[in-house]
């Protein structure tokens, strides 16, 4: 948290929706998408979307673990970037 920006991975890649199913488990509407190429930063103090800890849903492992392995192809292409949001 370098400049007084935390960066906060959005859930939510782009043009790929999730499955009813999908949503229902992680505690989204339906539709949603995911954006993978792409994380928030914000002001600490303004990190309104950071309410509460209290789980709304969850996803399975091994949808996680294909969430987190386009995140990493993404970032090694060099097409992950921080959007500073106000």
């Amino acid at each position: 948290m370098e400049d007084g920006l935390l960066d906060v991975i959005t859930v939510a890649t782009t043009g790929n929706v999730c499955s009813e199913i999908k949503c229902r488990r992680g505690g989204l509407d339906y539709p949603s998408w995911l954006i993978l190429d792409e994380y928030n930063r914000v002001q600490v103090d303004e990190a309104y979307d950071l309410v509460t800890t209290t789980p709304i849903g969850a996803f399975s492992p091994a949808f996680v673990r294909k969430i987190a392995g386009v995140i990493k192809e993404t970032a090694a292409q060099r097409r992950l970037r921080g959007i500073v949001r106000k």
